[in-house]
């Protein structure tokens, strides 16, 4: 499975863990580079611009040049973002998964347990809804 990161994605990573993450995933042929097109660039920009007609949580330009991506080459955004996650319901067609939703689907397909999950917020220290953890049997 390969995972793309976006130019200007990579551009906002401070943390040096993180960093140090990327380049060994990127080494080992796990993630790729996409850069940033001029064409991706404005479709972001409209979509930066069309959130703000929204009483929801902005996007910001990463987050929208990601859903630009994703709805350029039909892939599935991840994404933390409250605005990523809710333009996907309100302006934006792609799909977007915030990290439950990836861990729920590799429990689904059988890559990964439950158990699995509640390592994951153990080490992460991320915390998950209980209305999410009910829905994977937790």
């Amino acid at each position: 499975m390969l995972a793309w990161i976006p130019e200007p994605v990579l551009a906002e990573v401070k943390s040096t863990n993180t960093l140090e993450w990327i380049s060994q995933s990127l080494a080992g042929g796990r993630m790729a580079l996409l850069p940033d097109f001029p064409d991706l660039r404005e479709a972001a920009v409209r979509l930066v611009s069309i959130s703000r007609r929204y009483p929801v949580r902005r996007l910001d330009f990463p987050e929208a040049y990601c859903l630009a991506v994703a709805e350029s080459i039909g892939y599935v955004a991840s994404s933390e973002n409250g605005g990523a996650y809710s333009a996907q319901f309100l302006y934006s067609r792609p799909t977007v998964w915030r990290a439950f939703d990836v861990l729920a689907e590799l429990v689904r397909r059988g890559i990964l347990t439950r158990q699995d999950v509640v390592k994951y917020q153990e080490e992460t220290a991320h915390r998950f809804s209980r209305r999410d953890l009910q829905a994977l049997g937790l």
